[in-house]
């Protein structure tokens, strides 16, 4: 007669670890199932919780995804590479990565990636070495080649290579 209380009562300490866990911003289904085994939940208790969090729209993967590139854009700019391997870490899936990036318009990327290239050019000059340092740093917030070559042509007026 007290086993299924004891029952009840570890499913809704189950679910209120994983609501405490979402109190601080949104989760990823991996980063709750990963959070919720270190905390030695069984399998099933939190396969059940993660399934009624997902019915309630806490868990989604690409709303996820959207708003993790919407934040991370907005404090920093950064290149859709650079995003995808954001989304990768938290757990998220290739198909869903790729539809939450088709939100992130090219232009708009271009435009981060110009912004970005004037304060580098800025900053390192626009000498030989200063260009090469530019260019490195925008490869390494995640921006493509030609993205790269569109912003420093712009900014220098020299063919880039």
């Amino acid at each position: 007669m007290d086993r299924p209380v004891k029952k009840q009562k570890k499913k809704k300490l189950c679910m209120d670890a994983a609501l405490t866990y979402l109190g601080t911003r949104m989760r990823s289904e991996y980063e709750m199932r990963s959070y919720l085994q270190k905390k030695e939940y069984r399998e099933d208790e939190i396969e059940q919780t993660i399934e009624r969090l997902k019915g309630y729209g806490y868990i989604d993967d690409l709303a996820f995804a959207k708003e993790l590139i919407r934040c991370k854009t907005a404090i920093r700019p950064m290149g859709k590479r650079a995003l995808q391997h954001a989304l990768y870490k938290e757990g998220v899936d290739k198909d869903t990565i790729e539809e939450g990036l088709a939100a992130y318009p090219d232009e708009a990327e271009q435009e981060a990636c110009d912004v970005l290239c004037e304060k580098l050019m800025r900053k390192n000059g626009t000498d030989r070495q200063g260009l090469a340092k530019t260019q490195r740093a925008l490869a390494a917030r995640g921006f493509g080649y030609e993205l790269v070559s569109k912003a420093m042509q712009k900014r220098s007026g020299i063919e880039w290579e």
